[in-house]
């Protein structure tokens, strides 16, 4: 049980990472290429 519980949080953990990284290449798109994201997307992602 303490298994699962550890592999939940790293889940967790590795979900909340890719969301800034997401983030963080979407402020880069933006800066670089200065073109909207699709806005279903955007607005799935936020």
């Amino acid at each position: 049980m303490a298994a699962r519980i550890r592999t939940a949080e790293e889940e967790r953990r590795r979900l909340e990472l890719k969301s800034q990284v997401m983030a963080a290449l979407k402020d880069w798109y933006r800066r670089c290429f200065k073109w909207p994201i699709l806005s279903g997307e955007e607005g799935k992602v936020v």
